[in-house]
């Protein structure tokens, strides 16, 4: 992992005899994301070192001594957020209150939550994500009928809250933290109209709504609200595998590169040229993609995968994650005999050729769910590192395009 910055400083003069002056270093804290960081720094001028190798698994992978020391002199780190790299958070934490730059590329892009079995069609979309967590919002249309509203003791408990969209007028509203981005909660619909409702005879029920008892349940209404703005909000919880849309990488790269100009020194025009022709690249990526997954109909566009990892894939390119071998976006999850069993049924009711496992993981339990049921096939894809120098899926772009072409060829039966 850090062997190219072994040595380095003690000896100017490279083997051949030339004078070789090292560059600052950025660390990243996966192959993915060290490959995108060497794109934005295209011309070499700076050491892009990866902790967590090709190869390796971002959820499993645990720090050692000397990754915190590959850290702790680097000018900057570069990390996905989210979790990803759990077993690295405390380190990248310990390493930023030390005083080195921590950019967590999660923090520039729309961010989605985990979505196995639900649909993906409404992609271009993405923008509204901020309702998909009130998924019975609509009904409360008709709320301004609740003639009894001063009543409603125990008000904090709505768990729809977020679509109350004039609730301005409640004075103690203020100093709900995360209800600034509930749409003007305060009104519950329509209050205005509610004929009393101006004295709120039973408002003072409201005054401990600050202490937000109950407000776990709108844990995540702010991660959507505005994520065009700036994404300094916190969308934990969220599916960190935002690589995996191209489209969603490039839109990181303006920011990132930013970061590297103020932390490294490196000339801003020059890494402006970089990230130019890298977003052509990453477009261009998602073009041929699209074109290699043309060949799928839509009911075709059936995705089970070893983990739930493929959801930005799913979004970007209008297919549907019906479900997977290990519950959740963690490879350190388990599956077990009854969700094996139902997603057998599951596969075999929707018509579904393959089974995508992940070729850094054992493909134990999907070779088991792929035996119950005639002619599916287990097909492994690089999801959370890049392949080995050579194999074609040793960039981001590569791993991605590479994977497209099997999920199409799987899918298609062939």
């Amino acid at each position: 992992m850090a062997s190219a910055l072994a040595g380095c400083g003690s000896d100017d003069t490279d083997v051949a005899g030339s004078v070789q002056e090292q560059g600052p270093v950025i660390v990243a804290t996966t192959a993915i994301w060290a490959d995108v960081v060497s794109n934005v720094v295209c011309d070499g001028s700076a050491e892009i070192e990866s902790i967590i190798p090709a190869g390796g698994d971002p959820h499993e992978f645990e720090a050692s001594l000397q990754d915190r020391e590959t850290m702790d002199d680097a000018a900057m780190v570069v990390a996905n957020g989210l979790g990803l790299e759990a077993g690295l958070i405390a380190t990248v934490e310990t390493v930023e209150e030390d005083g080195v730059p921590v950019v967590e590329m999660a923090d520039h892009v729309d961010t989605l939550p985990f979505t196995a079995g639900e649909d993906h069609d409404d992609h271009d979309d993405e923008d509204d994500h901020d309702d998909e967590a009130h998924e019975d919002e609509e009904d409360h249309g008709d709320e301004a009928d609740h003639g009894d509203e001063a009543d409603h003791e125990d008000e904090e408990d709505h768990g729809d809250e977020a679509d109350h969209e004039d609730e301005e007028d409640h004075g103690d509203e203020a100093d709900h933290g995360d209800e600034a981005d509930h749409g003007d909660e305060a009104d519950h619909g329509d209050e205005a109209d509610h004929g009393d409702e101006a004295d709120h005879e039973d408002e003072e029920d409201h005054e401990d709504e600050e202490d937000h008892e109950d407000e776990e349940d709108h844990g995540d209404e702010e991660d959507h609200g505005d994520e065009a703005e700036g994404h300094d909000h916190d969308h934990d919880g969220d599916d960190p595998h935002i690589w995996m849309d191209p489209i969603r990488v490039a839109s990181a790269l303006p920011a990132l590169g930013e970061a590297v100009v103020t932390n490294t020194g490196l000339d801003a025009e020059m890494i402006d040229g970089c990230i130019s022709d890298y977003e052509a690249e990453l477009e261009t990526a998602s073009e041929e993609i699209a074109a290699d997954v043309s060949v799928l109909d839509v009911d075709q566009r059936k995705l089970v995968t070893n983990h739930d990892a493929f959801g930005y894939f799913a979004d970007r390119y209008n297919f549907e994650i019906i479900g997977t071998v290990i519950p959740g976006g963690s490879t350190l999850a388990e599956s077990n005999a009854a969700q094996l069993q139902e997603l057998s049924e599951t596969i075999e009711s929707a018509g579904v050729a393959a089974i995508f496992a992940e070729e850094q993981e054992s493909t134990q339990d999907a070779d088991a769910v792929a035996a119950t049921v005639d002619g599916v096939e287990v097909i492994t894809l690089l999801a959370g590192t890049l392949g080995e120098s050579g194999s074609g899926s040793d960039t981001l772009i590569g791993m991605l395009e590479n994977n497209a072409e099997l999920i199409a060829a799987g899918l298609a039966g062939e």
